[in-house]
């Protein structure tokens, strides 16, 4: 049986990129070499496209021709680099990148149009789940509980200041969660209990994106849910887990990705209707934005006794720290076959 052509797309401009970076390192050590031929392109910060003559992962620290020469990399256009991938009769596209225009669509759509089979979802679901105002719309819909919330662009903040603080005193009950309506890693989330604080947590948001999210705090257990879909299409809803933040008050990026910075608890031990519960509410989201191949879904299982979602990432992590490597080993899958499993289902699944 031929070998598949794996192309990891890698980098990009978001403030993930080195996660990324990390993610594209662990599925290219994971692919097991016997059933697949490896390569990479790699999106810099600063938005340029590096082809790397030979089958190896790219990193940080010393610039990229540093680390490999200048005849190892090739600098072409986006068009180019995809176009350079089908002449190498690439069978399918790795996304293994974290937020920004890898995560929101865009490169999913960039693909769709070139014809290159890709990992996750597609265009339209993976900008349901980075946008959190839209999907919690979506999850409303579905039955789903999220936390009550109160959204407003930066021109906004920027005119009317003292309108925009009036208004989140008078209808949302604080603590509240300051954060980004399109990131991930908990990149520019703040926690707030007193109003002298709520002007720099909204500047600090407002740093990395066009619309900030002002959201009631719920206090309660934090958990996630991993979803995987076999080649067939069928979903499966990997143990849940419970995380404990260690190196911040709450699962912000530092306790996401220090070692040691979270305790995961997979299984979830929480007793078996809640653990189901939460597996359901991660289908039901999951199937509320239109995910394929993968999704991984965060909630909080408030002291009110109601199961909160929060958010849905279509790239979760696959670093050493990463919840969803962590379900599926839970689960009896271990790293490769999770790999294969995500390759089938791209090469099978067809967005539009």
């Amino acid at each position: 049986m031929p070998k598949i052509n794996v192309m990891v797309l890698q980098g990009g401009q978001s403030s993930e990129h080195d996660i990324s970076l990390n993610t594209a390192r662990q599925v290219t050590v994971g692919l097991n070499p016997e059933h697949y031929n490896v390569r990479s392109i790699t999106i810099t910060r600063e938005g340029k496209w590096l082809l790397p003559h030979d089958p190896v992962v790219l990193s940080g620290g010393a610039s990229l021709r540093e680390k490999h020469g200048k005849q190892a990399i090739v600098e072409v256009d986006h068009g180019r680099a995809l176009e350079k991938a089908k002449e190498e009769k690439t069978d399918i596209i790795f996304i293994a990148l974290h937020g920004g225009a890898g995560e929101d669509g865009r490169i999913q759509a960039l693909l769709e149009l070139v014809g290159l089979p890709y990992t996750g979802s597609g265009p339209l679901a993976s900008a349901l789940a980075m946008d959190k105002v839209r999907s919690a719309d979506m999850y409303r819909a579905h039955g789903l509980h999220v936390p009550f919330s109160f959204h407003f662009t930066k021109n906004l903040w920027e005119e009317q200041r003292a309108l925009v603080l009036e208004a989140i005193e008078r209808r949302v009950l604080r603590p509240w969660v300051v954060k980004p309506a399109d990131q991930g890693s908990s990149v520019g989330v703040s926690i707030v209990g007193a109003s002298e604080d709520l002007t720099a947590a909204i500047e600090h948001a407002a740093q990395c994106t066009r619309t900030i999210i002002i959201q009631q705090y719920i206090n309660g257990p934090e958990a996630t849910c991993s979803i995987v879909e076999k080649e067939s299409g069928e979903l499966v809803a990997l143990p849940p887990t419970r995380i404990m933040a260690n190196a911040g008050a709450f699962y912000d990026y530092k306790s996401k990705y220090a070692t040691g910075g979270s305790t995961h608890v997979c299984p979830a031990d929480f007793d078996e209707p809640l653990n189901k519960a939460i597996q359901e509410a991660a289908v039901t989201a999951h199937r509320a934005l239109g995910c394929s191949g993968m999704s991984r879904t965060d909630v909080i299982v408030g002291d009110d006794g109601v199961l909160y979602v929060l958010e849905t990432n279509t790239i979760p992590g696959m670093t050493p720290t990463s919840l969803l490597p962590e379900a599926a080993k839970a689960a009896g899958i271990d790293f490769s076959e999770l790999l294969d499993m995500l390759i089938k289902r791209g090469l099978k699944q067809r967005h539009y």
